[in-house]
């Protein structure tokens, strides 16, 4: 399995969190990281509903 290139210069954040959480036994960090990515696509589906969300006149 790839890990991320040389110096790990190419990894994910979901690969990060499968990495910490289950090969790592890092439950909890994993468990963070997976927190802050969905607050992360959280905040931009909102900033994208709310750029997009404008009234189409036909």
């Amino acid at each position: 399995m790839v890990c991320g290139g040389p110096l790990d210069t190419t990894i994910t954040i979901v690969l990060l969190v499968f990495l910490e959480a289950f090969l790592a036994l890092k439950m909890g960090f994993g468990a963070a990281l997976s927190f802050i990515l969905f607050a992360v696509i959280a905040l931009i589906t909102i900033i994208n509903s709310r750029i997009l969300s404008y009234d189409i006149g036909y």
